[in-house]
This record gives structure tokens, sequence and C-alpha cells, in this order.
């Protein structure tokens, strides 16, 4: 996610470098912000007060990350991030019925584990779409089983179709997150 900063109470006259590192196992990484370029550390640039960065999940847990400059007149700071697989309900669009041979377009979104929208991918990230015989995705026309964000992008579109009348089905599956599982009514 790239909403991460470090900041003095005042802008800086010079420069100032900090430094990240991460007490205990480490569960999360820093990356340079808005890049996919690994950091142990940001500047604050002289006549501001903050550096944003990034910051991904590596694995299930609290990272302990510390911020630290070697001047004397700022104190070192600890933040502390869970880590845990990511949400992606609800989809945005979905509806409660559909008629056959209609569309609705989708959108899938990459969420954090308390389920706040808008989280940046920091790789490709592929979700396996698998709905029942009821209804299919569709994407420029075609069939799809799959649909992907791109890396640091945050979601996805799709559309939703209705294919026969009954109950349609799905669930929607990918690494580090957790499985999607939702129904709806599809109308004659």
């Amino acid at each position: 996610d790239n909403a991460f900063y470090v900041y003095t109470p005042d802008n800086q006259a010079a420069p100032l470098a900090v430094t990240l590192t991460h007490s205990g196992t480490q569960r999360a990484s820093t990356f340079a912000n808005l890049s996919t370029t690994p950091i142990t550390g940001v500047t604050i640039p002289a006549g501001s007060y903050y550096q944003y960065f990034r910051l991904a999940g590596l694995s299930t847990g609290t990272d302990t990350l510390i911020a630290s400059a070697t001047s004397p007149l700022h104190n070192p700071d600890t933040a502390y991030t869970v880590v845990g697989p990511g949400l992606i309900d609800p989809l945005q669009g979905w509806p409660g019925t559909i008629k056959a041979g209609d569309s609705v377009l989708v959108t899938l979104y990459a969420r954090d584990p308390a389920g706040n929208a808008g989280r940046y991918v920091l790789a490709a990230t592929t979700f396996t779409l698998t709905p029942n015989a009821n209804i299919e995705y569709r994407s420029g026309g075609a069939v799809i089983t799959s649909a992907t964000i791109p890396v640091d992008g945050y979601y996805v579109q799709f559309y939703l179709k209705g294919v026969s009348p009954g109950t349609g089905s799905t669930t929607i599956t990918a690494t580090n997150y957790v499985t999607y599982s939702n129904t709806l009514t599809v109308t004659p």
C-alpha cells in the first residue's frame, strides 16, 4: 500500500535521513513510494516535514517497524502493522437478481484484512472466477475464468452475465486472499 509516511513536527532545514528497521520477525517489507524498489530508509527533503513510502505484507502476523534518525533532536517511533489475507468482499455492483441474457458491470477491489478498499497491489494479482452454469463472467465480449489486478492497481472490472434462470453462485479465489462466495437469482 502507498499510504505510509514518516514525518517530523516542522519543515526540515536540511534533508533528514530516516532509517526503517524491523523488530522481531519481519512480516512486511518497505519500498520506495509508488514503486517496487525495496528500501531500508527514506529522506525527508529540506523544506518538508514528511516522506511517503510503501509497505507490503510478507507473512501473517504483526510487523513492528521502527523509524529512526541519527539526529539527537528526533526520537525513534514504532508502527505496528497487522498482516493477514486480503479481502475482496463485497464486489461492487453485485446484484441480488439479474435477468437471463443481461449483464452488469462488477468491480473487484483489493481490500486489506479489515475490508478497506483501494489497497494497491505490489505485483499483478490474478483472481480465479468460478461461477456455476447459471451465470458467467465476460470481458471484451469473451467469457473469462480469471481477472487480474495489474501492478500498482487496486481493482479490476468485468461483467457478470445471467445465463439461465435459477440460482447463480460463484467462488472467487486468489493467493493471499480470503475466498469469496456469493449467490444471486437469475430470472427468465
